[in-house]
């Protein structure tokens, strides 16, 4: 490893050299987490999570530049604006969340927005051990544990079962016995009426047993009267 790099690495001195190589580990970090998100197909992908990175170490690099530079006559305290940055990706995390009709998705991306800018800031603080091993246990996280959750921990999935009456009458009591028989345990329920349609929509969130035979229980639900539609999503 040549001294010059080995200067870099080491140093705690915030200058041209050290700044622009941690922004480029920023943006490899950020990029790769993102990178994976992107490949799974969520909203918040590659872009959405190297900016985050990158601007968490640009901030640490602000806060620990200012009182290098105006030391004496400027007074800057790095925890403080680390402690900023995690109240603001907050902010994005919350936009992350989805919640619909009971159902809340989006959870996973929110903690993966809140990782990839404490790794941001590590980053920028000189920590580079941190980031790379919490890089790689983020990765691990969320491409293994999900195989992991299906296969061993995990023997239920969160569902939402939707069903939409040709009438106004409620007939919740009637699916809810239905859903029992069949071992989905509910969870949450939530009602609408369309009173313009004449319709009535039964939206259960539940838990599905994984080995659960969707095709006998669309057969079922769909035996109940007036049944117009049944949906089940995820």
């Amino acid at each position: 490893m040549s001294t010059w790099f080995t200067d870099i690495i080491y140093s705690r001195e915030v200058n041209f050299e050290t700044s622009m190589f941690r922004l480029a580990l920023s943006l490899i970090i950020g990029g790769i987490i993102g990178y994976e998100r992107q490949h799974s197909k969520h909203y918040a992908g590659f872009r959405t999570f190297t900016l985050i990175c990158v601007g968490s170490t640009v901030m640490m690099l602000i806060s620990l530049y200012l009182p290098q530079v105006f030391w004496g006559t400027y007074s800057s305290d790095p925890t403080r604006v680390a402690g900023q940055v995690i109240t603001g990706i907050g902010f994005l995390g919350a936009g992350a969340i989805i919640q619909s009709r009971g159902a809340i998705k989006g959870m996973t991306t929110a903690a993966s927005i809140w990782m990839v800018a404490a790794l941001g800031l590590a980053i920028g603080a000189g920590m580079y051990e941190v980031s790379l091993a919490g890089m790689v246990i983020t990765l691990f996280i969320l491409i293994n544990m999900a195989n992991f959750e299906r296969k061993v921990m995990i023997e239920w999935n969160s569902k939402t079962v939707i069903l939409v009456f040709s009438d106004l009458l409620v007939r919740k009591a009637e699916v809810e016995e239905l859903l029992r028989k069949h071992g989905v345990s509910i969870h949450d329920i939530f009602i609408e009426q369309d009173f313009h349609r004449n319709v009535t929509e039964l939206h259960f969130s539940v838990y599905v047993k994984i080995k659960t035979d969707y095709v006998l229980l669309f057969e079922q639900l769909r035996k109940l009267e007036e049944v117009y539609s049944v949906r089940i999503v995820d």
